[in-house]
């Protein structure tokens, strides 16, 4: 379950990379890790081991899992903004074909 838990991970953080699919992986992600916070927090109270290293204690992965999740809201909610900000191509003066037409 951990693989498949690191697959989806790594999915999210490759959907993360793409503008247009950013906000979906974003919020996927941030879904995915709400959903492991109560096996993350039985882990730690059960001290569940993985690959030989000792659990991380709940203090810990309590705050870690907040972080995790408010970074994977950021840049879900902040997709458009550059391109909002700086307008489209075809927005900018000078940049779209009827510019020809009107001289």
């Amino acid at each position: 379950m951990v693989y498949a838990t690191g697959v989806l991970e790594f999915l999210g953080a490759v959907g993360l990379v793409r503008a247009a699919t950013r906000p979906r992986a974003g919020i996927g992600l941030a879904v995915l890790f709400v959903l492991l916070l109560p096996a993350n927090v039985y882990a730690a109270i059960e001290n569940i081991p993985l690959n030989g290293d000792p659990a991380t204690p709940l203090w810990f992965r309590i705050p870690e899992q907040l972080i995790f999740i408010a970074i994977a809201v950021w840049p879900a909610t902040t997709a458009g903004v550059a391109t909002r900000r700086h307008g489209a191509p075809a927005n900018r003066p000078g940049t779209d074909d009827t510019a020809a037409v009107r001289r």
